[in-house]
């Protein structure tokens, strides 16, 4: 039962009350006593009042309050800011563990959850062993060609380095061993046209031959427009040896058979990089060799 408070007239429940207020003395208006706004149904503002005594909330964490003077949306939030929050979540968590017996190595550690049956220090020790005698089982069952037992599609293929006959779950894997796998990528690197052996990266192609780079490129169209001729094959290659003493092959990207010239451009990086490896091809083989950033070697093209 509700009673309008200007005129007297009762109401069986609040929404028949509210709009009653809401047409017939919507001219009359309330002051809240809180924060000092006029409203038609002073006594839904009140309950609601961001001001009011009850509605006031403040953080759980520092205390500070939530709501400030100037707002009139009340809140729901419990806490200021996140990090509030957080600190108030971990000092509760800490509250909540418990000490626990390790199960491997019988010491007692804080644990903040039930399941938790194992140390820091035996957790990795015991995920290590799990894994390792996976997969020491699933080798065996590879091996034996029962893995399709276990519901996992395999493929019998044979390898094409030492013949070996050898099942795997992935189809894409072609030899039966790393070694094998290095033996293959050797002989696909020495088949391959490209001067450098490398594959993975993008080519530019001119007048049918391959470039690596898009400064070869540069430098071969500004070669035949200065009708140099120039030569660019995997046939030219001179043996250098590195700091541990092995025997390395070094593909020039450019050959100028009328002046006996060999091309390398490289960028600031590569220099750095390749800079012991340069020197020696040139000490060991007794050729010339000009290489350098792109704007370098066409400058020397151009003195000659």
């Amino acid at each position: 039962m509700k009673i309008c408070n200007i005129c007297g007239e009762e109401f069986e429940n609040g929404r028949i009350y509210s709009n009653h207020v809401r047409w017939k003395h919507k001219s009359v208006k309330h002051k809240c006593k809180f924060c000092g706004r006029e409203f038609s149904i002073l006594c839904m503002h009140e309950s609601e009042c961001i001001q009011n005594p009850l509605n006031v909330k403040y953080c759980k964490q520092c205390g500070k309050q939530l709501l400030d003077s100037n707002s009139y949306t009340k809140i729901y939030s419990v806490f200021c800011t996140q990090s509030c929050a957080t600190s108030y979540n971990n000092k509760n968590r800490k509250n909540n563990s418990k000490i626990c017996k390790c199960s491997i190595c019988g010491e007692d550690f804080e644990s903040f959850y039930n399941e938790k049956m194992h140390c820091d220090t035996c957790r990795p020790k015991i995920k290590n062993t799990r894994q390792g005698e996976y997969n020491k089982q699933r080798r065996h069952r590879l091996q034996k060609g029962t893995l399709s037992l276990y519901n996992i599609k395999t493929y019998k293929n044979i390898c094409p380095i030492c013949g070996k006959d050898f099942v795997h779950y992935n189809s894409i894997i072609k030899t039966c061993s790393r070694e094998c796998y290095k033996k293959l990528l050797s002989e696909i690197n020495k088949a391959n046209p490209n001067c450098g052996g490398e594959t993975n990266y993008k080519k530019f192609r001119y007048n049918g031959i391959y470039m690596d780079s898009s400064w070869e490129l540069d430098i071969a169209v500004w070669m035949d427009a200065h009708n140099i001729e120039w030569i660019r094959s995997r046939k030219i290659m001179f043996w250098w040896t590195d700091v541990n003493g092995k025997k390395r092959r070094y593909y020039p990207d450019f050959y100028l058979p009328f002046y006996d010239l060999y091309l390398d451009p490289k960028n600031k990086y590569l220099l750095m990089k390749d800079d012991f490896k340069l020197k020696q091809v040139i000490a060991d083989n007794h050729i010339k060799l000009i290489y350098g950033h792109k704007t370098e070697i066409l400058d020397k093209l151009m003195g000659l």
